[in-house]
């Protein structure tokens, strides 16, 4: 928590030196969500999600760092992961700059996920703690109509890849009333395969229990939200979302899941 502090209050710092460093860029954003859903399972209840990013334009492309977490309001029947930090870095380059007009970024990075609240008492498993999984990344995103994305991402702890492709698009309500806002919409699908659900730190309590450590489960969902321009630089959101997963398997999490919820933004970009 203190260095997710330290980062938001060095965002100030820096936005202000951005005025003289002209390829530095700083966005950030602080989300409401009234369930946390991530790939499909529902890891939280009411949480408070701020966030914030550093870029910089480098050989051609753009370099990021960042900080995500979230934070669980109120307990969620669960209770596996109230709390969560997330540190990554990254590199997007337009392949444009390799090949003339091809409309596709390639983006690379890495993740480090942390739960300082990782002990829990799960009912017939006993004390729960995975404190800390690492994953890397790399997708393609085209600039084209729908904007469609596919990733894959890997998590060395948990043994676990997913493959996801999305596709969005923002409709300008300007065209129709009188309003400074768009309509964004989205969907996405994707498909879990895990190999280590004990990600090396509860392999005992697995075993102990009976619990296998494979889990496969594919997941989808849909999103619309309302986004209203504050400034030039900083905007406000309010929406729904919608999720469901086919993970009938008798994990940790809630099994098979349908989930229907809303959530809000505040964010700002420099």
């Amino acid at each position: 928590m203190k260095k997710l502090i330290a980062a938001m209050a060095f965002a100030g710092v820096a936005s202000a030196s951005a005025n003289i460093v002209e390829d530095l860029s700083i966005s950030g954003s602080f989300d409401y969500e009234s369930e946390y859903i991530f790939r499909g399972q529902n890891y939280a209840g009411h949480s408070f999600q701020p966030g914030v990013e550093f870029g910089y334009g480098v050989l051609g492309g753009d370099a990021y760092v960042g900080v995500w977490s979230s934070h669980e309001i109120s307990n969620n029947s669960d209770g596996l992961n109230d709390t969560e930090v997330d540190f990554y870095a990254g590199y997007a380059l337009g392949l444009n700059e390799l090949v003339q007009d091809l409309p596709l970024v390639l983006d690379v990075g890495f993740t480090y996920y942390m739960y300082p609240d990782s002990n829990t008492v799960v009912a017939g498993v006993g004390e729960w703690g995975i404190d800390r999984t690492r994953e890397a990344y790399v997708g393609l995103a085209a600039d084209m109509p729908l904007s469609p994305a596919l990733y894959y991402y890997y998590d060395f702890d948990l043994e676990q890849s997913v493959l996801e492709l999305s596709v969005g698009h923002s409709f300008d309500l300007a065209e129709f009333i009188d309003v400074n806002a768009s309509l964004d919409i989205g969907a996405y699908w994707g498909f879990v395969q895990t190999d280590n659900l004990g990600a090396n730190q509860n392999d005992a309590l697995f075993t102990s229990a009976g619990i296998g450590q494979e889990n496969g489960y594919s997941y989808g969902g849909i999103s619309a939200d309302i986004v209203y321009a504050l400034s030039e630089t900083a905007s406000a959101s309010v929406g729904g979302r919608y999720s469901a997963n086919n993970d009938g398997s008798q994990s940790l999490y809630n099994g098979q899941e349908h989930n229907l919820w809303f959530g809000s933004t505040l964010s700002f970009s420099k």
